[in-house]
């Protein structure tokens, strides 16, 4: 019953994907097809999810999604029958963490917005420690991944116009810190990790790493 609900959503989420968008993803196929990782990505609306969810499968892809994602009906069961992880902002992320740990252990993905929320206009927010904490604990390879266009879907959606979106996929790479980072290496770290999601981006949209600092012994590049 799951695979078939699954699968209802999946063929609900690509029509409306094609519908609304000419999305070109040919970057996403140097996403290795085996092993654990964490994808992260620039977060600007609903779109980037169910595409990065279709366009890895059949791997097994979870992602991590704010607990408010549950309160619209569509949404939920989309996040439901992808089994996603709730997390709940402003609470104690232990469980989540734990969950998330348990299914890298198994070799699955992780899509995570290092950003936490959206930023609607496309422009990259400061990013939270969470995603740091998470690959250092299980000392996860990470794949960054940026996307353009998709800011202008509404807009384009009101005058009944399709949004070309596309994807860019950067260098894998491994944190290097400690499992237990005090306060000042989590925030250099975090600017590290989006340093690399931001060098993906047009200049116009990598906010505040536009032109920040970049310590490069930070990071383990996997060849």
């Amino acid at each position: 019953m799951r695979k078939i609900t699954s699968a209802v959503v999946g063929a609900t989420a690509r029509l409306l994907i094609r519908i609304i968008s000419r999305t070109e993803t040919g970057d996403l196929k140097s996403i290795p097809n085996t092993g654990p990782l964490i994808v992260i990505f620039n977060h600007v609306n609903f779109l980037e999810v169910p595409l990065l969810y279709l366009r890895l499968r059949p791997r097994k892809v979870h992602y991590m999604a704010k607990s408010e994602t549950w309160e619209k009906p569509f949404r939920g069961w989309m996040a439901d029958n992808w089994q996603s992880i709730r997390v709940n902002r402003g609470g104690n992320p232990l469980e989540a963490f734990v969950k998330a740990g348990k299914l890298l252990e198994q070799g699955h993905i992780l899509l995570i917005s290092p950003e936490g929320t959206r930023s609607e206009d496309g422009i990259l927010r400061r990013g939270r420690e969470g995603t740091v904490l998470l690959a250092l604990q299980n000392n996860a390879v990470i794949i960054p991944v940026g996307h353009t266009g998709a800011e202008n879907i509404r807009k384009n959606m009101r005058q009944l116009r399709r949004t070309r979106v596309e994807y860019k996929t950067g260098k894998p790479f491994r944190l290097n810190g400690s499992n237990h980072p005090d306060r000042d290496e989590r925030k250099h770290l975090t600017d590290a990790l989006m340093r690399e999601l931001a060098k993906l981006l047009p200049m116009k949209q990598r906010g505040i790493y536009r032109d920040l600092p970049f310590n490069h012994e930070l990071l383990e590049y996997i060849k």
